[in-house]
Order: C-alpha cells, then sequence, then structure tokens
C-alpha cells in the first residue's frame, strides 16, 4: 500500500493538539500533506514537503491566548515521527530510530532525496 494517513493527538494546557499527515505514493507524481489542529480548529497546513529534522516543518505564531508559538518538527525513515513545540517546550517527540537520526544529521542525504523527488 503507497498511501498512508497518521495522526498525533496531544494536550497542552487543556488545549487539545492534533496533527495529521498523509501521502500517497501510487500515482506517477508524489502527493501529501498535513494540517495542525488546536482545539479542532485548522491552525496550519502543508503541502508534501521531505522534512529536514532540525528545521520545523511548520511554525505558526499566536494560536491563541496560551499558545504564543507552535512549531511541528518532522523526521521518520521509513514512517512519519514528529516532535511538537510549544513556547519553547517540546510537549510530544516520536522515539527516532538508527537510520531515523541518521537522516536527521546528514543534510546532503535529504538533499539528494528532494532532488530525487522533484521537491
Amino acid at each position: 500500500m503507497l498511501n498512508k494517513n497518521y495522526e498525533w493527538n496531544t494536550e497542552y494546557e487543556s488545549h487539545h493538539i492534533k496533527v495529521t499527515c498523509w501521502y500517497d505514493l501510487s500515482g506517477e507524481h508524489l502527493k501529501g500533506g498535513g494540517e495542525v489542529l488546536v482545539d479542532n480548529e485548522i491552525v496550519g497546513s502543508w503541502g508534501l514537503v521531505i522534512p529536514e529534522g532540525k528545521k520545523p516543518l511548520i511554525s505558526i505564531t499566536r494560536v491563541n491566548d496560551r499558545i504564543r508559538f507552535l512549531n511541528i518538527y518532522a523526521a521518520g525513515a521509513f514512517k512519519p515521527k514528529i516532535s511538537i513545540e510549544v513556547n519553547g517546550k517540546f510537549i510530544h517527540q516520536d522515539k527516532l530510530n538508527m537510520f531515523d537520526r541518521y537522516g536527521v544529521n546528514n543534510p546532503k542525504l535529504i538533499k539528494k532525496i528532494k532532488k530525487w523527488a522533484g521537491l
């Protein structure tokens, strides 16, 4: 199966944060994207990207009175792994395996993958 949907849920000071992402590799062109929802309201989205682990996938400012900024980081060699940062504090981090860490620490590899994928 070449299309997948993923979802992460967490709480921050009584606010529900949900991150979703999807991709479809079954067609001629790669497709994908994702959304960030806070209390069931979409506050950010993105299209298909190859994430660079040390750079946020998306940065959102002034979400509400308690969430001044929200950063989503992504990595993952075989499946997406994310970290959610709110106001400078990481509130969710998926565990990275050695292949994930290799990709995060080798930006040249990520650039080659992006070039190959046409991104």
